[in-house]
């Protein structure tokens, strides 16, 4: 009897080992698992969507020739923290922001014709996304930033062009013949477009559904009308 005891007793014993030791494993597991929840938090934020989102507001973008050249400058609205982008020995402007802010496409001839490019809003990674032997110019970004319209000169008449991000997709927006559509604006909820036209023998602004439907003259007037916006 009693070495039964001593049996059952010495079972128990090692049961609780067990368990304890199982115990403190899961703490370790746990614990370790804490911390690389917050290491991968901690990565999520160096990696994720940079703190310049809030730097970046607020900025403006345009072009100068006080280097000698054209070039994109950026400076605050106070005028300070004054940068040149581009660099370049060619002639780059016409700067639009991407509707986060992030990056900015803009004109350049440094192919030796006039093509559309895009940058970070620091300057970085300069691509050409147009190639055409016609002029590409004055891109615009769409509203919710997946587009980008241009004005492209084809056998001599301005026509608009709409694009990806990545230049793909490249199709005439406005299909007219002989009329010089220009400086185009989108509406803040992408559903028109206003631009300049030529196509009644003076420079009106007309706006288009964006899909490319009901086409109207909305100033209809003898002077020169130019340079449309949209409220925001």
């Amino acid at each position: 009897m009693k070495k039964s005891l001593k049996s059952l007793l010495c079972v128990l014993i090692i049961l609780m080992v067990i368990v304890f030791s199982l115990a403190d494993c899961k703490e370790e597991i746990t614990e370790e698992e804490v911390i690389n929840e917050m290491e991968g938090k901690a990565v999520e934020e160096v990696t994720g969507e940079p703190e310049e989102e809030i730097i970046i507001k607020g900025k403006i973008a345009f072009a100068s020739d006080r280097d000698g050249n054209v070039e994109i400058y950026i400076m605050n609205v106070d005028g300070s923290e004054l940068k040149n982008l581009t660099n370049n020995p060619a002639s780059d402007w016409g700067p639009s922001f991407s509707s986060n802010g992030y990056e900015i496409a803009f004109t350049s001839n440094r192919d030796e014709n006039d093509e559309i490019y895009i940058m970070n809003v620091d300057g970085s990674e300069q691509t050409r996304i147009t190639n055409r032997p016609a002029e590409d110019t004055l891109p615009r970004f769409s509203p919710d930033g997946s587009k980008i319209a241009f004005v492209s000169r084809n056998d001599e008449y301005d026509e608009i062009y709409i694009m990806n991000l990545n230049g793909s997709g490249q199709t005439k927006f406005i299909n007219t013949n002989h009329a010089y559509d220009y400086d185009l604006c989108f509406s803040p909820d992408w559903s028109k477009i206003a631009f300049i036209s030529w196509r009644d023998d003076n420079n009106e602004i007309y706006i288009m559904n964006v899909d490319r439907l009901e086409l109207t003259n909305l100033t209809n007037n003898p002077a020169g009308d130019t340079h449309p916006s949209f409220s925001p």
